[in-house]
């Protein structure tokens, strides 16, 4: 994975980024951020709006939590067991049982929600229904929707690990989390290296995250950054997340039962793209009435009107054949994204080698941003990491930048996302742009 820039800073106008053009070097590293139509993938995010924590509805009335306990503990060691008591006649029994860890709450979740029956289920066709209970004291109601059944997300990217890391070394650290399904360590290009470990599912990729972000791989090493990673295929993943139907009682988010199958399952990531309308719309809606921050409120406003025009089919189209950028900012011999999991000339493809950059300062120009990309290290061959593009929209605080490559794109997110430029205000937000298709296309991170 790509280095952090050196001490050498982008040239950036005005008084107010004196210190940039002194050193931007001082960055802090992020988990990627997800592709467009998918929930964070930061930690901080899905800790704030989830916990370890899962609601059990429409149990028969009358289940004590001696039943609930039973039917739970086998999945690890319980912190809260607990049935909400007088429901009232006619209504379903509810419930909450929290877990240590997020792979035994997560493998509840994924072996009861929908399969399991409780005693009084005896003789009908009733199960109990299971999603990861809200914080709604940080998220309001419904504000956690996006994580109701978990993600899809299974792989974690491993920064910062020592040159002569070997497989079975990253398997001994990282196994006590899970179960490791494959470990690629990528070429090295200095004295430390990243690595990609995929695990079975999404909770056990948690618990790497919350156990191993800042801890060494052996004694005397760096600290390793430990974040979930980026799906790979990002047209999949734009709409590819699970989510419950509607929002339960008492921070629950209920919904059907879930199925599980191996992450890399591409049948499991399509949705419809009313269904993603109807989630993005909820959780839209819960952030805007609660008490969700402003920049979440921003990012599930673009995501939904994103969402929006693809449904109504402005993504991607047309015949990309290579040429000249002509779209205001740096211009660059465009020879068309080749290689990685996207590669070919259409223009949505293209374009979802594409990234938004956002949180950039405001008189920031083209040559600032350039002069940034260019501080970038990165482990492919210097052909496959040519900048054909890098546009600031003039005082909007945001711009765009792509290479030649899927992989250089997908290395840059990396490099950049949550960065923290000296002399710049805001940390950096990076997304993959959406498809342009005209006019009616809208620009990655909504702003055109």
């Amino acid at each position: 994975a790509p280095q952090p820039p050196d001490s050498r800073a982008p040239t950036c106008r005005g008084r107010r980024h004196a210190a940039a053009r002194r050193g931007a070097g001082a960055m802090k590293r992020g988990a990627p951020a997800a592709p467009v139509g998918m929930p964070s993938l930061e930690f901080a995010d899905i800790d704030k709006a989830i916990d370890k924590r899962i609601f059990v509805g429409k149990m028969p009335n009358g289940t004590g939590e001696d039943e609930l306990r039973s039917t739970f503990e086998g999945f690890g060691a319980l912190t809260e067991c607990r049935m909400v008591p007088d429901r009232g006649a006619g209504s379903n029994a509810i419930g909450f049982v929290a877990f240590n860890t997020w792979s035994a709450a997560h493998r509840a979740l994924l072996e009861c929600d929908g399969k399991k029956q409780m005693r009084g289920h005896a003789g009908t066709s009733g199960t109990i229904v299971v999603s990861f209970a809200e914080r709604t004291q940080n998220v309001g109601r419904g504000g956690g929707i996006a994580y109701a059944k978990g993600l899809e997300v299974s792989r974690v990217f491993v920064g910062r690990v020592p040159e002569d890391v070997s497989e079975p070394e990253l398997m001994d650290k990282f196994g006590h989390c899970g179960t490791i399904e494959s470990v690629t360590i990528l070429p090295a290009k200095s004295r430390l290296r990243c690595a990609f470990v995929t695990y079975r599912f999404w909770g056990e990729a948690m618990d790497a995250v919350e156990q191993l972000n800042g801890q060494s791989l052996r004694a005397g090493a760096e600290s390793m950054t430990v974040v979930l990673a980026q799906p790979r295929d990002k047209e999949v993943a734009r709409g590819g997340y699970s989510a419950g139907a509607g929002a339960g009682h008492g921070g629950s988010m209920g919904g059907g039962g879930s199925r599980y199958e191996p992450p890399a399952s591409a049948s499991k990531k399509r949705r419809t793209d009313n269904v993603d309308l109807t989630v993005l719309m909820a959780a839209y809606a819960a952030a805007v009435n609660g008490d969700g921050g402003r920049s979440a409120c921003d990012i599930l406003h673009e995501q939904l009107m994103q969402a929006r025009e693809q449904a109504r089919g402005y993504g991607g189209g047309g015949h990309y054949q290579g040429g000249s950028s002509h779209q205001g900012g740096i211009q660059y011999q465009d020879q068309g994204v080749v290689g990685g999991s996207g590669g070919g000339d259409s223009g949505g493809q293209r374009d979802s080698a594409r990234l938004f950059i956002g949180g950039l300062p405001h008189d920031c120009e083209d040559e600032d941003l350039a002069s940034l990309c260019n501080q970038l290290a990165f482990t492919l061959a210097p052909q496959s990491t040519h900048l054909l593009e890098c546009r600031v929209l003039p005082g909007k605080g945001c711009g765009y930048i792509r290479y030649a490559t899927w992989e250089a794109s997908e290395e840059a997110f990396v490099a950049l996302q949550g960065r923290q430029v000296e002399g710049w205000q805001q940390v950096l937000r990076v997304q993959w742009a959406s498809p342009r298709s005209g006019a009616g296309a809208a620009g990655g991170g909504g702003v055109g």
